[in-house]
């Protein structure tokens, strides 16, 4: 398997990860462009995906989720991303 490849997947499982967690704790997993048509339609206690923002070079770009919690006065991106590096004896 090549290392791009195994990088996709641990970062899916990753994803998989976090989404499992925070609807556990009583998140509500909604799709940001969904959520951005409809706001009052969903509570306060979100964890939105595929939510857009610039990056520091002024670029568009996607990050995997962003979580918003009025209960915790929380406002925070996540990213999911996998790094490994070979190991020295």
């Amino acid at each position: 398997m090549e290392k791009g490849t195994k990088s996709n997947i641990t970062g899916n499982q990753l994803e998989v990860a976090v989404k499992t967690v925070l609807t556990g704790k009583g998140f509500e997993l909604i799709n940001y462009r969904v959520w951005e048509k409809n706001k009052e339609k969903y509570g306060e206690e979100l964890l939105l995906e595929n939510v857009p923002f610039t990056t520091v070079y002024e670029h568009k770009g996607n990050t995997e989720f962003l979580l918003i919690s009025k209960k915790y006065n929380l406002r925070i991106r996540i990213e999911c991303k996998w790094q490994q590096s070979s190991r020295f004896s």
